[in-house]
């Protein structure tokens, strides 16, 4: 079902601040797999330094990555 390929995407930033949060469908193909893999294009603007976390969690389980953003200040 589509409830089983919904994922959530939250974006935390480093302040502390109130996270993004987007939903996404896996492929199809990935629904009964025990192994796969898919890319998102995320069109975000990260506008503070420090250190965001992205978290992504579905039915599958979760996974989070850890993303540094430095840029002029």
């Amino acid at each position: 079902t589509g409830t089983d390929r919904l994922v959530v995407i939250e974006v935390a930033p480093p302040n502390g601040g109130e996270p993004l949060h987007l939903h996404r469908e896996l492929p199809m193909n990935l629904t009964n797999a025990d192994v796969g893999f898919t890319c998102f294009r995320l069109a975000l603007t990260l506008n503070l330094n420090g250190r965001w976390l992205v978290n992504m969690s579905g039915t599958a389980g979760n996974i989070s990555l850890p993303l540094t953003v430095s840029g002029p200040r």
